[in-house]
């Protein structure tokens, strides 16, 4: 048996060793002779752990805070982002964070005159047939259509009360929510009252289409929601999900998209949400506001993840206070000061999704987002770069893996700074190595994290292997070790 040390890059965050551990789960000697498996469909129920990011201030994207209340946005496939902002509806940022405005939603009525008037470029999804953009204005209740090619904008609906967010189903109708009826005369006044004592005038409504022709006026059909928010449709699950910010939950029904028509509501989860984004595992992400959070729930079991939470214990008090004043129905925007969610540059919103093992960016109401990356460490969690690969003769078509989770501290002892938990061993599997080309031989000292057993190819020693883990990529390096114990 020939041991190699394996250099993992990026693996400063250990929820990537939880991905391994849950990626498969196979028992101890279990049989794999038929080889390992991968689904033709990526669901909810098998997809991979993510990561658990603690925000750094080299995190800001971009660096010099130049956008403009960028509160919701899209990542296209080449990379670049389009979000909100305030100043002229919308902005393209490139990868080296540089932005300007994109499309012409001045041309089509869009204005930002403060204080006399203010824009409410808020919302911003991409039709499913990807080739145009909507944007809502929570202000003054415009809803625009952007080709994302030319930039050419329409307004193609004008609602009297502001609109959050906007969202096109297949049948080409649009589905947007409204928060407060906030006027565009009241506007940002009176949707910021609706923040302050909770009231429940928020609504969902249809924008239907017949022929490629939308109906002249929206449908109510949903009403008494205390500050509807975020929206996302599943159209493969035949489910709509829909944000009630301030009644701190997210409902979900079932959607006949044929027909419009909304039935069996359930509370999918407890949360103060804003913006909720379905990514291609059929995760749902949601952003809170109320707790400075991204939280990633599992649509097939329900199960929750904090995957970007920023709080200290003191912004921890000012959210238990901001919750208990809602319900008391007091008076309560004196607390949303910057003392709230400084060191962000503004409120969580939610999440922009890019591609499967592409960065996540925040969403925030401040003038920049939030750019989290693998390499992100959660606090209280170690870096971990060295593990113990063994090599055995080929017995089956997968690969196997015993890892071990990080050292991880409770809040109370991240707070004092106590001894961390101990390990907890676990077991997985890896679907696809790839060899890349020679690396250095020398790798850092550290603790062994995973041992893994090659038992359908062999671990080439000073070569750089490509490992699939569901949709996340890891690079590991593979070095002669003259260990032979573990």
């Amino acid at each position: 048996m020939r041991e190699v040390f394996v250099n993992i890059h990026p693996l400063r965050w250990s929820r990537v060793v939880r991905a391994l551990v849950a990626a498969a789960g196979i028992a101890s000697g279990a049989a794999c002779g038929s080889g390992a498996r991968e689904a033709a469909t990526v669901s909810a129920s098998d997809a991979a752990p993510l990561p658990s990011w603690s925000f750094d201030s080299t995190m800001i994207f971009p660096a010099d805070r130049s956008l403009e209340r960028a509160e919701d946005g899209i990542a296209l496939p080449d990379g670049r982002l389009i979000v909100a902002d305030q100043s002229h509806g919308l902005r393209v940022v490139e990868a080296d964070g540089s932005s300007k405005p994109f499309g012409d939603l001045p041309g089509a009525g869009y204005a930002h005159r403060p204080p006399e008037h203010a824009g409410g470029a808020n919302g911003v999804s991409l039709e499913p047939g990807g080739t145009h953009l909507l944007v809502a204005d929570v202000f003054t209740g415009a809803i625009y259509r952007v080709e994302l090619t030319s930039g050419a904008t329409e307004r193609v609906y004008q609602h009297r009360f502001g609109v959050n967010a906007a969202v096109r189903d297949a049948s080409g109708a649009i589905w947007f929510t409204q928060s407060a009826e906030n006027s565009p005369a009241t506007g940002e006044q009176r949707m910021w009252a609706s923040v302050d004592i909770p009231n429940p005038d928020g609504a969902l409504l249809r924008l239907a289409s017949s022929d490629g022709r939308l109906s002249a006026q929206a449908d109510v059909v949903i009403d008494s929601l205390v500050m509807a928010n975020g929206l996302a449709i599943d159209e493969r699950q035949g489910y709509l999900y829909i944000a009630e910010t301030m009644g701190a939950r997210v409902l979900r029904y079932r959607l006949d998209v044929a027909t419009g028509r909304l039935s069996d509501r359930t509370v999918f989860a407890e949360i103060a949400a804003d913006n909720l984004k379905l990514d291609s595992e059929g995760r749902l992400w949601v952003g809170s506001p109320v707790t400075n959070e991204v939280i990633v729930v599992n649509t097939a079991t329900g199960e929750r993840q904090s995957a970007f939470r920023v709080q200290t214990p003191a912004q921890e008090e000012l959210a238990a206070e901001f919750n208990r004043r809602g319900r008391a129905g007091e008076s309560r925007m004196d607390l949303v000061t910057p003392d709230y969610f400084a060191p962000m540059p503004g409120l969580v919103t939610g999440a922009i999704v890019a591609s499967a093992g592409g960065p996540v960016y925040v969403t925030t109401l401040g003038g920049a987002l939030i750019r989290l990356e693998a390499g992100a460490a959660r606090e209280g969690e170690a870096a971990a770069s060295i593990v113990r690969v063994m090599h055995t003769p080929p017995t089956c078509n997968c690969w196997q893996a015993v890892a071990s989770t990080l050292a991880r501290e409770s809040r109370a002892e991240r707070n004092n700074r106590s001894r961390p938990y101990p390990n907890t061993p676990a077991r997985t599997h890896i679907t696809r190595c790839t060899r890349y080309n020679t690396i250095p031989a020398n790798p850092p000292t550290s603790v062994p994290l995973i041992r893994m057993n090659c038992r359908s190819r062999p671990i080439a020693s000073s070569m750089r292997y490509d490992v699939a883990l569901g949709s996340q990529r890891l690079t590991v390096e593979a070095i002669n070790s003259p260990t032979s114990s573990w």
